[in-house]
């Protein structure tokens, strides 16, 4: 039922964005713009969808109604990439976030989701490198924030941490699920405590957290994702729990300084490229099935 939701909402979202194929135009006040005579900045609707918007802008509040349509729903990507903007307001029409919707915003300190929200695509806001929290509004029944992070509402799937927290982190024991880039370009966290509650850990999931020297694996984990590491540049080692199967495509990729590589169990189905840029040494149980040569990788076999 829960799939049979969200591929509606979904089917809803890209029928109301091809009902129009001629956007319309709105230019956001000069009271909430960089000091300037003029505003050279955009909102592109497509109906009651934001596709896009062209030009800067610091301080953006998005109305509930543009030309005459109530706004429900931010499209994939729309805001992504904008370098200026520092804060926005979001509308309480609204009801649809798409994938990566303020991603790569470097400026952008803080967010409020408003209570309407029903829909959030993967990485909504990753790597915006100055967001410190992320607000839900209390009466929303989909998701809610601890100390800034958002979750959804039962807190079983982490969704995104914001990129400017620092020192350490530790994961509520009650998720299950590390969504999709969740803690992508968190450049200033040192560690991250991953309680045994999670069983998935989504691709991207620690994409460039350079910080991160060493990070524990839950025992409940059953495989890693595509890209999961990629460019930990600074993480040295890593255990390898029992429970893992399989290792996707580049899940320590460009992890340069990974020396160390530990796995308590039998040789898990290996994707492409999995340590490409970094030369480990790999240590693995005896009597597991382990050969003295892993992925081409030096490979010592510890007797128990």
């Amino acid at each position: 039922m829960k799939k049979f939701i969200v591929i509606a909402i979904l089917f809803w979202f890209i029928s109301s964005c091809s009902k129009n194929t001629n956007p319309e135009e709105t230019t956001e006040s000069s009271k909430n713009s960089r000091p300037s005579n003029k505003v050279n900045f955009r909102l592109i609707v497509n109906n009651n969808v934001i596709v896009g918007h062209e030009g800067n802008i610091t301080k953006l509040t998005i109305p509930s109604k543009l030309k005459g349509k109530n706004i429900q729903a931010i499209a994939d990507g729309a805001f992504s990439k904008n370098v200026s903007l520092q804060s926005t307001v979001l509308p309480p029409t609204l009801e649809l976030i798409g994938r990566g919707a303020f991603s790569e915003c470097e400026s952008l300190k803080s967010i409020s989701i408003p209570s309407n929200v029903r829909f959030i695509g993967k990485a909504p806001f990753a790597a915006c490198g100055s967001l410190k929290e992320i607000k839900v509004g209390p009466d929303n029944s989909k998701f809610s924030d601890i100390d800034g992070v958002l979750f959804d509402k039962g807190i079983e799937t982490l969704i995104q941490v914001p990129a400017g927290k620092s020192g350490n982190y530790i994961i509520v024991d009650t998720v299950t699920l590390i969504d999709e880039s969740a803690f992508a370009e968190c450049i200033r966290l040192e560690s991250i405590v991953i309680p045994d509650t999670v069983t998935k850990i989504s691709k991207t999931a620690f994409a460039g957290c350079k910080g991160i020297k060493e990070i524990k694996l839950p025992n409940s984990l059953k495989s890693i994702s595509q890209g999961t590491f990629v460019g930990c540049s600074n993480l040295r080692q890593i255990t390898i729990p029992e429970s893992v199967t399989a290792i996707e495509d580049g899940a320590f990729a460009h992890c340069s300084n990974l020396v160390s590589v530990t796995f308590k169990g039998s040789p898990p189905l290996t994707g492409k490229a999995v340590f490409t840029g970094s030369e480990p040494t790999v240590y693995a149980p005896a009597n597991k099935g382990w050969s003295e040569s892993y992925m081409n990788l030096k490979t010592v076999i510890i007797n128990n």
